[in-house]
């Protein structure tokens, strides 16, 4: 699968909009990159797998201007912000505008990560693992590197400012035997922030919602853990 041949403008899928619960403790403009490398069965963005025609040069950097009155913070997400062109001449101009740019990534490209945290480019990352090492191509949907996993995993334990790990946990595709053993894969221990997300349905994806006993028995034996947070309502 090749990358995008595109610019950063022709990747941003819609004008940024404004997010309250995106970036911890900030107020933030959301940008959402088109195009990915994975291909996850479950995925709540679906459209934004493959790339169409994005917004323009002056649109998207005008409505961020005008957003830093309310927004100190800008996220981007997909898609997979890494795969393809322009992400970094993107969080350039954004952190010229003032942002304090988090980025939500697969991991899937490690080098493009550790080039943008060694440039001092990202006050915050979010990574998800999307299953253990055994099952990630059924949850990805791809054949996925996972030694370029595992690289991105320690890149951002060790050079990011602030981060998180998380799992959206999908019912029939995960169990709580799963969720141990990708804490131990990849050495989510103690005082390395991990977050367990709730599937919710979305148009176009085949998977049922959780029921209530479903997902407290799915949960119970890491509620009680401090560096596991539990997210119900995305």
């Amino acid at each position: 699968m090749c990358p995008l041949s595109c610019n950063f403008l022709g990747r941003i899928a819609s004008p940024p909009g404004i997010s309250l619960i995106d970036y911890p403790g900030r107020v933030a403009a959301l940008v959402f990159f088109q195009g990915c490398n994975f291909r996850c069965p479950y995925c709540h963005n679906h459209s934004l797998i493959t790339a169409g025609p994005g917004e323009s040069d002056e649109d998207v950097l005008s409505r961020l201007r005008e957003m830093r009155r309310l927004a100190d913070a800008l996220v981007i997400t997909g898609g997979e912000p890494t795969w393809g062109e322009g992400l970094i001449p993107f969080i350039e101009k954004a952190a010229g505008l003032g942002y304090q740019v988090k980025l939500d990534t697969n991991g899937s490209r490690p080098g493009l990560l550790e080039e943008l945290l060694d440039r001092s480019c990202l006050a915050y990352v979010a990574m998800d693992l999307k299953h253990t090492p055994e099952k990630y191509p059924e949850a990805c949907g791809v054949q996925a590197d996972l030694d370029d996993i595992r690289r991105s995993v320690e890149i951002i334990r060790e050079k990011a400012p602030a981060y998180e790990y998380r799992t959206t946990l999908v019912p029939g595709m995960h169990t709580a035997e799963d969720v141990s053993e990708i804490i131990r894969s990849f050495s989510l221990g103690e005082g390395t922030p991990y977050f367990l997300q709730k599937y919710i349905p979305r148009e176009g994806t085949g998977f049922p919602a959780w029921g209530l006993k479903e997902w407290q028995e799915m949960t119970a034996v890491f509620r009680p853990l401090a560096h596991i947070g539990i997210r119900e309502d995305l």
